[in-house]
């Protein structure tokens, strides 16, 4: 399988190279652009099989919020406004205002559609890590769940899976770590610089107490 898949580690990790340098202190003390969507969308991300499925359940248990799955929407709008050859991260940096807050409003948009009736909407794309930084300024009300599990575990996890969505890393032990390495470092950075808007969520927080885990997680999403 793995043969039959693209997967560059180099351009994985020039992705999240970009998304820390592009995206530092200073992007995020310019604060919300002007006209940012008022949308509080939560967007769980991190690794495959690190327990995202059930932290969506968990928030669509609660009467305010629904899951959606995984919507793919933030990561096309994005396409549509970069040069395929560059890293998301360094198209979205050089938009102006007006352009980042129609790319939030887009998004929203089209999360509202697929839940209208949901006061909150859960999107569990994962790789929408790479946009916190897009996020935070277009997004301010939105909160990010970054799910984590013990790395050997979570690698094992994902090997031993047959995945049906074009993940490229995945068929390779040695791609997997790697992958994992880019999701921690990226996330530990959005952490560093906007934390009110990232929670680090280990899996076995929830293995070892649920109840408490949940509301950790409940308090920070609102």
């Amino acid at each position: 399988r793995r043969s039959m898949v693209r997967h560059s580690r180099a351009g994985y990790e020039a992705m999240a190279d970009s998304a820390i340098a592009r995206f530092d202190a200073d992007w995020h003390a310019r604060g919300p652009v002007p006209g940012a969507s008022d949308a509080a969308p939560i967007l769980v991300v991190g690794m495959p099989r690190s327990g995202s499925p059930l932290v969506e359940q968990i928030l669509s248990s609660h009467p305010d919020a629904e899951g959606v799955g995984e919507v793919e929407d933030l990561s096309r709008l994005i396409h549509g406004r970069v040069p395929d050859d560059r890293p998301p991260a360094e198209g979205v940096a050089v938009l102006g205002d007006d352009e980042l807050a129609s790319l939030g409003k887009r998004y929203a948009k089209g999360l509202a559609e697929r839940a209208p009736a949901a006061k909150r909407v859960v999107d569990k794309y994962l790789a929408n890590a790479f946009h916190g930084g897009l996020v935070a300024r277009a997004l301010p009300n939105a909160r990010i769940v970054h799910c984590t599990r013990e790395p050997r575990d979570n690698d094992i996890a994902c090997f031993a899976a047959y995945f049906t969505t074009p993940i490229g890393f995945v068929w390779d032990l040695g791609e997997i770590a790697h992958a994992r390495a880019q999701f921690d470092r990226l996330l530990k950075h959005q952490r560093a610089v906007a934390p009110a808007t990232v929670l680090h969520f280990p899996h076995e927080d929830l293995l070892d107490d649920q109840e408490a885990a949940t509301r950790r997680l409940l308090e920070h999403c609102g």
